[in-house]
């Protein structure tokens, strides 16, 4: 069995989050931006509910995290375009 050290899973969490970054800015910003209003609004949902499963929400590739991926994806697509 191979089990990965906390270093080593912090690394393979970088390189995951970074390819779910990758796929996301290759989306076009209006997918992109209606993915971050429903993974916004699920979020909200679930805490104003409150039953939602602790790791599921904060974890390391909870709910939380993707979404605050998807805010950078768009941030640096925001940052990439040319001011109008």
């Amino acid at each position: 069995m191979n089990i990965m050290s906390d270093t080593e899973y912090q690394e393979f969490r970088k390189k995951q989050d970074q390819v779910m970054i990758d796929v996301y800015k290759a989306m076009p910003l209006e997918e992109l931006t209606s993915l971050v209003d429903e993974s916004s609004s699920f979020v909200q949902g679930q805490l104003e509910w409150g039953g939602f499963d602790h790791d599921d929400m904060y974890g390391p590739a909870g709910h939380v995290r993707t979404l605050e991926l998807q805010k950078q994806a768009i941030a640096e697509v925001m940052q990439s375009q040319p001011v109008a």
